[in-house]
């Protein structure tokens, strides 16, 4: 799951905005969830 391994900055983390890249705690999740809906070969 990308939520897992957000904080272990997945392969398409490089790629999204700095603001995004490091997301407040909460905001984590949503962009998770975002992401994951996206197919990403990092899985």
């Amino acid at each position: 799951w990308a939520c897992a391994v957000l904080g272990a900055r997945p392969a398409w983390t490089p790629r999204l905005p700095a603001s995004v890249r490091e997301p407040a705690a909460g905001q984590s999740t949503i962009v998770c969830h975002q992401r994951s809906a996206v197919p990403h070969g990092s899985n």
